[in-house]
């Protein structure tokens, strides 16, 4: 279950995050979907593209241009590794989203095929940057005039 830090509204990770989608009850899924949503339509804005507002809008958009559909998919996974949130979550979220919904019931992929295609996303995924030094503690070279 998605667990809310109420000071960031990010997940606060944890081992046990992730269950199979046969425990998940509705209000879960539903978590999910809305935090893919309120992550896509900041997604879109910075894409330049009109914002698709509700889950079934991008659920359409998936069935009707996969493409750029798997594109907002892979700035939104991008998205959610950047703001820490656990892999566990990372996992459902995406799952949940309406790219890999459409991919499921509209394409014939499999949940198991679903989150393997996740999890190799995410592990080829670029790596966060690291946090920039101090001001104080890089040297720089003294230059001479000529």
């Amino acid at each position: 279950m998605l667990t809310i830090n109420t000071d960031s509204g990010k997940s606060r990770g944890g081992s046990n995050d992730l269950q199979n989608s046969d425990q998940l009850d509705p209000q879960v899924i539903q978590e999910y979907r809305e935090r893919y949503l309120q992550i896509a339509w900041k997604v879109q804005g910075l894409m330049s593209m009109p914002v698709l507002y509700t889950y079934d809008q991008l659920y359409r958009h998936g069935c009707d241009h996969p493409k750029l559909s798997e594109r907002i998919d892979a700035l939104v996974s991008l998205e959610l590794r950047l703001s820490g949130y656990s892999k566990d979550d990372q996992v459902n979220i995406l799952l949940y989203g309406p790219y890999i919904q459409a991919q499921m019931l509209d394409h014939s992929m499999s949940e198991s095929g679903a989150r393997d295609y996740i999890r190799q996303r995410l592990a080829i995924a670029p790596t966060p940057p690291a946090p920039l030094k101090e001001l104080s503690q890089i040297q720089v070279a003294p230059t001479t005039a000529a």
